[in-house]
């Protein structure tokens, strides 16, 4: 396998860039870590833009009956779509 030329490194990211550019030069634990990186940022931003648009809020005042009370209607709700 070749690796590309240190000088052809415009962003300085050594092994990383070769990476990206022949994921198979990468072993698996690299490969490992880049998927990890990628997919737990992409979970994140997700989440966060999911966590941000849904602003459902339920009111139980710590009572165990309210809680289950809801959780019936939701699945009503789930069942009807």
């Amino acid at each position: 396998m070749s690796y590309p030329d240190p000088s052809q490194d415009i962003l300085g990211l050594g092994t990383l860039a070769v990476g990206i550019h022949n994921a198979f030069a990468m072993t698996a634990a690299q490969k490992a870590v880049m998927g990890g990186a990628l997919l737990g940022g992409t979970g994140a931003i997700v989440g966060t833009i999911i966590g941000a648009v849904a602003h459902k809020t339920f009111v139980i005042h710590g009572k165990r009956q309210k809680f289950h009370d809801l959780q019936g209607e939701l699945m009503m709700k789930l069942v009807k779509k």
